[in-house]
């Protein structure tokens, strides 16, 4: 058995882009489902949470909100696997060919913005806490891996501030009662 990861033999291993088109693919792959293994999840949680309160069901908010993702599921996967596979194209790209607008006008956020992102923020720490080795280790390589591409080092794909910033990215427009929010971002730190 090769010390190679599953699908990457030698003859990829002397094309540096090659390895990392090989990463982007296995990464949007197997991440690109996550949006879609949430839900279930989540519901069962909720109903938890009702019977424990006592109630029947969970309250009308929380299931509409949760029917609404669910409904929207298709784009929400869809625009994930962009997020995920735009990390890597934003890797392979030198800072000075980054597409423009990378730089957004400040101006005032709501308040419920705001606990999204500060949610974010927090899940970005768990993940990196929870994947600390592992992270260190791919960064590691990475770092290799633009050396051989002959670009400066740049931020890991998948690390854990991009796949909580995809995260908040792909929800950044669906309403998210106060019950369902903290339940969503602990599934999906648990999918990972």
């Amino acid at each position: 058995m090769s010390g190679h990861p599953l699908g990457l033999g030698t003859t990829e291993r002397a094309n540096p882009a090659g390895v990392l088109e090989e990463m982007k693919r296995l990464a949007v792959e197997q991440l690109g489902g996550v949006p879609s293994a949430l839900y279930a999840p989540v519901g069962d949680a909720l109903d938890e949470a009702a019977r424990r309160a006592g109630m029947i069901q969970i309250r009308r908010g929380d299931h509409v909100a949760l029917l609404n993702l669910r409904q929207r599921n298709a784009g929400y996967v869809m625009r994930f696997r962009q997020l995920i596979a735009q990390g890597f194209e934003d890797f392979r790209a030198l800072p000075h060919r980054k597409a423009p607008g990378g730089h957004l006008p400040l101006g005032l956020v709501e308040e419920r913005q705001l606990d999204f992102h500060y949610a974010g923020q927090k899940l970005a720490e768990s993940i990196g806490q929870r994947y600390q080795r592992q992270l260190e280790m791919l960064d590691g390589r990475l770092e290799a891996l633009s050396t051989e591409l002959g670009a400066p080092s740049a931020s890991n794909p998948i690390g854990a501030t991009r796949l909580a910033g995809a995260f908040l990215a792909t929800y950044h427009d669906a309403e998210l009662p106060e019950t369902l929010r903290p339940l969503l971002f602990r599934q999906y730190e648990h999918e990972l």
